[in-house]
């Protein structure tokens, strides 16, 4: 009984201490918005309304803003983290077990494998409908380079094994068909040699990379280059590449059917793996030609 006679008094006593101090704010005048600081040192905009009510911007876990980190702090923060002892092996309890994924290793032939892409930057004039891109490259290709077939990534970039047989850049008119209006349409095509992208380091990729031993730029390559061939014979729908169905397709009323498609990406962890997932999509019918405008 002691105890619960304690506990209430000491409840009673912050209940009158919270009014206290509620009258003590309300009796404060307005003040303008202002900075506060927590403990960890982020800093968070305050708004003092009439209500008293107050807003304090979001922060990341840890008070870290990715997209505010530099590649030196990333790197720095990164080396932190402990390291295995020895990468090879994993842990030694419990008992293996074997795991399906959706992905596969990368392997390179190191005997073809090319050290070095050329990045090509591509222009088109128009540039509108973005179909006609794909098609004025191709014809580029077909007529100035037929004997390279370089990866296009369906905007502006370009990534070659060497160097293409035309110098550091070409400009030429190149006819291509419009569907949609049915007719040859001029296209004048741009190509600028801009970079030389390393890319010795990917087959030598082992277990234990460290975060800055890795290549961003280099392994978009291996991901455009990779992308490729589905590029070429499909539509290409954000990261995710689709064919319209030729026999059983599933009609969803009201003018829309089910299209069923394919996700790719290079992922890179301790190995270069190609990662595959099935997609689904709802398309109007008739969306293979209206995709192209």
């Amino acid at each position: 009984m002691e105890q619960m006679s304690v506990s209430s008094q000491q409840s009673s006593g912050r209940v009158a201490a919270k009014r206290d101090d509620a009258h003590a704010r309300s009796a404060e005048p307005s003040r303008p918005p202002s900075v506060a600081s927590s403990a960890g040192g982020d800093t968070a905009s305050v708004k003092s309304g009439g209500s008293g009510a107050q807003e304090t911007s979001k922060k990341t876990p840890g008070g870290l803003d990715k997209k505010s980190l530099t590649d030196p702090e990333k790197n720095r923060l990164m080396s932190l983290i402990p390291r295995r002892k020895n990468p090879n092996q994993g842990g030694t309890r419990g008992r293996r077990i074997e795991v399906f994924t959706n992905m596969v290793q990368i392997f390179f032939d190191k005997s073809k494998f090319k050290n070095t892409a050329t990045h090509y930057d591509v222009k088109f004039d128009p540039d509108k409908p973005k179909f006609l891109k794909k098609l004025a490259f191709n014809k580029l290709r077909e007529q100035f380079f037929p004997n390279n077939w370089p990866a296009f990534d369906g905007r502006v970039n370009t990534y070659s094994a060497g160097d293409l047989p035309f110098g550091r850049s070409i400009t030429q008119t190149v006819e291509v068909f419009d569907e949609e209006q049915q007719r040859n349409r001029p296209v004048v095509v741009t190509m600028e040699k801009v970079n030389v992208i390393d890319m010795s380091w990917l087959p030598k990729v082992a277990p234990g990379i460290r975060e800055e031993e890795r290549d961003q730029t280099s392994f978009q390559v291996l991901d455009v280059v990779l992308r490729m061939a589905q590029f070429n014979r499909a539509i290409p729908v954000g990261r995710s590449f689709f064919q319209q169905p030729k026999s059983q397709s599933f009609d969803l009323t009201d003018g829309m059917e089910l299209w069923v498609g394919m996700f790719q990406s290079a992922v890179l962890g301790w190995k270069p793996y190609f990662n595959i997932d099935v997609v689904y999509n709802c398309c109007w019918t008739g969306y293979e030609q209206e995709i192209k405008r």
